[in-house]
């Protein structure tokens, strides 16, 4: 069985993660390595996504707690299986 490796880019918003990581997949694709490129959460994933973009972009006071909206990223992770 092959491994693979997954690698994970954290940071705080507006820093240029999502450049890093499409020029890192662009690099190892490039090199002959398999990569792929994903960002969570999926907006478009339903019911999930929907649900996570309005929470975060409404700019509305929310009546969910922590653990609701954690378990909401959870189910959209779990939802989309590349």
């Amino acid at each position: 069985m092959k491994v693979g490796l997954f690698i994970v880019i954290y940071g705080i918003n507006n820093i240029g993660k999502s450049t890093q990581a499409t020029m890192l997949a662009d690099a190892l694709t490039a090199s002959g390595l398999k990569a792929e490129y994903l960002k969570y959460p999926i907006y478009d994933l339903s019911p999930t996504g929907p649900q996570i973009n309005e929470i975060l972009r409404s700019g509305k006071k929310q009546e969910i707690s922590e653990e609701e909206f954690q378990a909401l990223y959870a189910k959209n992770r779990h939802d989309y299986q590349p």
